[in-house]
């Protein structure tokens, strides 16, 4: 979790109490189909909208003066226990930061992939002997069949 964005490992223990906190909400057939959360405590998790990916890059909104700007820039790191809201690193100012007005950037995260054909020799080799195992069925091996009536 650590390694997607390259935050430092000062982060881990954030990362193990995000951790917890999305098993604690996960169905687990160990505990009869319920959730950790509904057997300990027989809460029912509905906070799944909540839920963001780790270290996700966001906006908390700020409200300062009317003329700086209105949003900086963070790092989403977790939830604070009996706090409303989402707990964002600000990396600028080496804070974290508790805020309930937060726009996430998930579609940031997902790298572009290139993805080309792998194509050398052993897979040239592979490709045209499946082809030529392959047969087609013939139809000089078709089987005729003469039903007789049985004579009572």
């Amino acid at each position: 979790m650590l390694s997607n964005v390259g935050l430092s490992k000062y982060f881990w223990a954030e990362a193990l109490a995000y951790t917890c906190y999305l098993i604690n909400r996960k169905l687990l057939s160990v505990v009869g189909g319920k959730t950790p959360l509904k057997a300990w405590s027989e809460k029912v998790a509905q906070d799944y909208d909540l839920l963001r990916v780790f270290e996700c890059p966001s906006c908390y909104h700020i409200k300062e003066d009317k003329l700086d700007p209105r949003a900086k820039k963070g790092v989403f790191i977790g939830f604070k226990k009996s706090v409303k809201g989402y707990k964002i690193w600000d990396p600028k100012y080496k804070k974290f930061i508790l805020n309930r007005d937060v726009t996430f950037d998930e579609a940031s995260i997902v790298k572009p992939t290139n993805s080309q054909p792998v194509e050398s020799e052993k897979t040239k080799g592979i490709s045209q002997q499946v082809k030529s195992d392959a047969t087609s069925p013939s139809l000089d091996r078709t089987v005729s069949l003469e039903i007789i009536p049985a004579v009572t």
